[in-house]
């Protein structure tokens, strides 16, 4: 039923429902690992697997449920999109898939998953500092490392004064603080370049993201 609820596109902002659902599959879950009959390893992993799916959609869930409600609440995003789908059964076991980078997916290519998209549109009209704080706990459940959600509303906002040709975010009073959340020396000289390239040739902001991607490339 989970499975089938979160292919379904008319329940894709009913947190309610997806709610009740992961409740009682987490119930059954539970109550199958307590039986003395579990023992056999394979059988005893598969089940443990498929709660800490289950317990990953359910914080997940809180979090956007706690911010998406009263005037945001128009705004919810696809809950399913948010993880890969669940296989038709444990038995079939979920395949690997590639995450994206930090700055997003920047192709439509299906082996690299985005667990952050559904959020684009929102961030892309509500980018500020205070969205991407209260969201970042997403980062947990969603196995993203930390920072990546303050890193996709910078991505977002440099995007909306680029269409818009407005101000681009200033590297010292806002990119620099985003590169301070990122945890990963790696992640840092991503978004940094991604920074650099797309900085006008003349701004000379864009120079300090290349150098600052450099050092930390070479960390």
């Amino acid at each position: 039923c989970l499975a089938n609820l979160e292919l379904n596109s008319e329940y894709d902002t009913d947190y309610e429902r997806h709610f009740m659902l992961l409740s009682m599959y987490r119930s059954y879950l539970v109550a199958f690992l307590e039986q003395p009959s579990m023992n056999r390893e394979a059988s005893l992993k598969q089940f443990e697997n498929e709660l800490e799916l289950v317990d990953r959609r359910k914080d997940a869930l809180s979090i956007v449920s706690s911010f998406f409600q009263g005037e945001q609440r128009k705004y919810r995003p696809c809950f399913p999109r948010f993880f890969a789908p669940l296989a038709a059964s444990m038995a079939e076991g979920g395949q690997g898939i590639a995450m994206c980078g930090v700055t997003g997916s920047t192709s439509d290519n299906d082996d690299i998953f985005d667990p952050l998209s559904p959020l684009n549109e929102f961030f892309s009209k509500n980018s500020d500092s205070g969205v991407a704080t209260a969201l970042a706990p997403l980062c947990v459940p969603l196995g993203l490392r930390p920072g990546f959600v303050h890193a996709r509303c910078l991505v977002e906002r440099f995007r909306l004064a680029i269409s818009s040709e407005s101000r681009l975010p200033s590297f010292s009073e806002e990119v620099e603080p985003v590169l301070g959340k990122l945890k990963s020396s790696r992640d840092q000289a991503e978004l940094a370049e991604w920074c650099y390239l797309n900085y006008p040739v003349s701004d000379p902001q864009r120079m300090v993201s290349l150098n600052a991607s450099l050092e930390y490339a070479m960390q």
